[in-house]
């Protein structure tokens, strides 16, 4: 199967979220807020996902084509884990993450540190035992498109007016075109 779940911590701040995406029919999960990998692990364990594709809610310029492409790489190459997401690679808020079933049970298993347990995926990123692919690409990481703060959101709309006037893709070559376009003076 081939399904959305949204991972929530189980906390009163989340509520009105979590209306609104039921509201939408969209699958939810909740768990502990500090340890986001159980969260994932016990959601696979009620789905039996073969593999796990990671987005995180403050990436919004993920590129669809790009995330089945690298899912096919990944399969292909029978990885363990896989990651646009280094210091050299793609930009803030176009970075993903995939990550096998077997994987992410070994992690749950025996991460003890609290950063492993509240990043899911350092402690795969660790291991000698994965067969992993951290993907470099030209430099594009000092590009930040994610959205953390009030700025960011200025910068973000810029970027996706620039990106829709211009009929351009979301690739990261169009991204950075944008951003150096619509920078906040």
């Amino acid at each position: 199967p081939s399904d959305i779940h949204f991972l929530v911590p189980d906390n009163q701040d989340n509520t009105e979220l979590k209306t609104k995406l039921k509201g939408y029919s969209f699958n939810i999960f909740t768990g502990d807020e500090d340890d986001v990998l159980s969260r994932f692990y016990y959601c696979n364990c009620e789905n039996s996902y073969n593999i796990i594709v990671r987005l995180t809610a403050d990436n919004i310029f993920l590129n669809p084509e790009l995330i089945i492409a690298k899912i096919e790489l990944f399969s292909k190459l029978n990885l363990d884990y896989y990651s646009n997401y280094n210091s050299d690679s793609f930009p803030l808020g176009d970075t993903f993450e995939i990550i096998t079933s077997n994987a992410l049970k070994f992690s749950f298993k025996n991460a003890k540190l609290t950063s492993d347990k509240e990043h899911v995926t350092s402690f795969i990123k660790r291991s000698v035992n994965a067969k992993k692919l951290i993907e470099h690409s030209d430099n594009h990481h000092q590009l930040s498109l994610s959205l953390d703060t009030y700025d960011d959101f200025i910068l973000i709309n810029r970027v996706y007016n620039y990106l829709k006037i211009n009929k351009l893709e979301n690739t990261v070559d169009n991204l950075n075109k944008a951003i150096n376009e619509c920078k906040i003076k």
